[in-house]
């Protein structure tokens, strides 16, 4: 979690970065936990994550402007790498 905090809070001071919540849990659920974590989201949704392709959880995808997906973090651990490609990303 520590990781998704620092990136709910880069949204806050960049205009290129939203952060949007999917869910196979109930969204009211979904967003008292991540109220209690402490992570800021733009927008939250439940949804058949198998129907969408997403083979574990967590689950992080870094998408452009353009729509196009530029990076998948697929479990936990993963909040260096995270934060150093959506730096990396941002700066092309």
């Amino acid at each position: 979690m520590p990781g998704y905090r620092k990136l709910a809070r880069l949204r806050g001071s960049r205009t290129d970065i939203r952060v949007y919540v999917v869910s196979s849990e109930d969204e009211h659920v979904t967003s008292e936990f991540l109220s209690q974590s402490g992570v800021l989201t733009d927008g939250i949704g439940k949804v058949d994550m198998p129907s969408l392709g997403m083979v574990g959880t967590p689950s992080v995808y870094i998408v452009d402007t353009d729509g196009v997906v530029r990076s998948e973090f697929i479990g936990a651990g993963q909040d260096s790498n995270l934060l150093a490609r959506l730096d990396a990303t941002s700066k092309k």
